[in-house]
């Protein structure tokens, strides 16, 4: 910029004297200049040699004339084309302070995405690192599951022969133990059987059956003390006995009914129990 400035300057100083160059005042300054410089050569040259000294310096001044007026056009057209340029600077110049601000945030960009390259460098190279040790404790534990596998074959080989033979063993002993259980259990159901006998059958006396009205009766005094089964006569009733110290013995309803009562009941009768029947029975001894 200082450089086109200091040439700027230059063409202007240039063309101030190109300007008063042409003008009719130096036109006049410079023939009588050159008439008095006619007038002092003429005591030593000849009139015909100062005339041709004026013309050529006549021609000499219509060529630096033309020069000038040459220079002049170039110089306003250079000085066109220096607008042109500065204007031009002057647009790179904002170009490139923008391109500075884009190259700036740019490099920013750049740093940041950097960063997250090396971040993810290291994460991604942790995963490898870790995949690798994964895939070398893969094969370690593959090995060891290999080993385990034919241990576990062994062991089963040998503990399904031995639970075969435990098995068989077992299955004649179960079979010892059926037969054994199957005698008991028959022993059981003729115990059983001979138990129900002796519990369910009632053998009755070679005595008469005894027959009460409804009403209170004294045992030892009304009938004889003992074994008894009790049965109504008639639909039935509410049957009561007391032991010798008026406690309640029995007390339930005897009937003929369905669904209502027993049809006969067996009891034992103290000495001074009491009955107190509703009902008419019969009291038939048995052992």
């Amino acid at each position: 910029m200082s450089q086109a400035f200091h040439l700027f300057k230059i063409g202007d100083s240039s063309m101030q004297m190109m300007a008063f160059i042409k003008t009719k005042k130096f036109l006049y300054v410079f023939t009588g200049a050159v008439f008095l410089l006619s007038l002092f050569l003429a005591s030593s040259f000849y009139t015909s040699h100062i005339k041709a000294q004026t013309s050529a310096m006549e021609d000499s001044y219509l060529y630096l004339r033309d020069q000038v007026f040459a220079l002049e056009n170039t110089l306003e057209e250079k000085s066109g084309i220096l607008e042109s340029l500065e204007e031009d600077i002057e647009t790179k110049q904002g170009e490139l302070e923008k391109t500075e601000e884009n190259l700036a945030g740019k490099e920013a960009e750049q740093a940041g995405l950097e960063k997250e390259y090396s971040e993810k460098t290291a994460q991604l190279q942790e995963e490898y690192d870790e995949t690798v040790a994964m895939i070398e404790r893969r094969d370690e534990v593959q090995e060891e599951l290999e080993s385990l596998e034919e241990r576990l074959e062994a062991e089963t080989k040998v503990l399904k022969a031995s639970l075969e033979k435990e098995l068989a063993g077992l299955e004649k002993e179960v079979k010892t133990k059926q037969a054994e259980a199957d005698k008991l259990a028959a022993e059981i159901e003729a115990k059983n059987e001979e138990l129900e006998n002796v519990t369910t059958v009632i053998r009755e006396k070679k005595e008469e059956p005894v027959s009460l009205s409804a009403g209170m009766f004294v045992v030892g005094h009304d009938i004889e003390p003992g074994r008894y089964l009790v049965e109504p006569v008639g639909r039935g009733s509410n049957f009561v006995t007391y032991d010798a110290n008026g406690k309640l013995s029995v007390n339930i309803i005897l009937s003929n009914r369905p669904d209502h009562g027993v049809s006969e009941y067996v009891l034992f009768l103290g000495d001074q129990y009491i009955i107190d029947s509703n009902t008419p029975a019969t009291f038939t001894p048995i052992e």
